[in-house]
């Protein structure tokens, strides 16, 4: 009885073993966070409920922390709004796992709260930078419509409730462009109904020619006949 006692003891200190070694091979450098997150969600599962898990607990307080820090520097590092929302994602899941209490006890968790609210406040700025690509896009869009109608205010508004909230926008190139659209709209329309005088080519009329005609009284002169005069 004994002997097989120890047998199932040291067959669940193996598999618990195994499972933390296959963990650490992909954590230990920090390099890969995202394989090391894949790795522990398909490793933990499988030891949590080993007689021996208890013994994983203190690595697991130092990997689970560095692989949800290591995705969400990432996620704030991203560029392009696609790859950070992947990101904010994966950083939630490893987050998850760091507040699994079976992983995570709050005894080796008190360690670790400040590098986890580090961390959890790197998330939401990667969070915020997405709003902000989000709201950029939809006060671009807003801008193009407003300056396609003439209506140029509106378009400035737009912009400026903008920068009220994000003020680090205002050199964005695609606000920019959106803001240049607006004044060329703006000359255009003005072209568009500017009045066009056509010159003149006409002569004016002539005026027409006064006759005046004159008439004496009594005899005519000698040799003299009445003739009109032109004035």
């Amino acid at each position: 009885m004994i002997s097989r006692t120890l047998a199932r003891a040291c067959s669940a200190w193996v598999r618990v073993r195994q499972g933390m070694a296959q963990l650490r091979q992909v954590a230990d450098d920090g390099k890969s966070p995202r394989q090391s997150l894949l790795t522990a969600q398909q490793v933990l599962p499988k030891i949590e409920a080993e007689e021996k898990f208890a013994e994983a607990r203190s690595e697991l307080a130092t990997i689970l922390p560095d692989i949800a820090d290591g995705l969400a520097t990432e996620a704030a590092q991203a560029e392009e709004s696609a790859g950070k929302q992947q990101l904010v994602k994966l950083t939630t899941d490893a987050l998850a796992l760091v507040n699994n209490p079976s992983y995570l006890p709050a005894s080796l968790r008190k360690e670790r709260e400040s590098r986890i609210a580090r961390t959890i406040d790197k998330l939401q700025g990667a969070e915020r930078g997405i709003q902000q690509d989000k709201d950029l896009a939809t006060a671009i869009e807003a801008i193009a419509a407003h300056a396609k109608e003439g209506k140029a205010a509106a378009a400035y508004d737009v912009r400026a409730e903008l920068l009220q909230k994000y003020p680090a926008l205002e050199a964005n190139p695609d606000l920019l462009a959106a803001i240049r659209g607006v004044g060329e709209k703006e000359r255009e329309l003005v072209t568009a109904k500017g009045e066009q005088v056509a010159a003149e080519t006409g002569d004016h009329p002539v005026a027409g020619e006064r006759v005046a005609l004159s008439h004496r009284d009594g005899p005519a002169p000698a040799g003299g006949t009445g003739q009109p005069a032109f004035l």
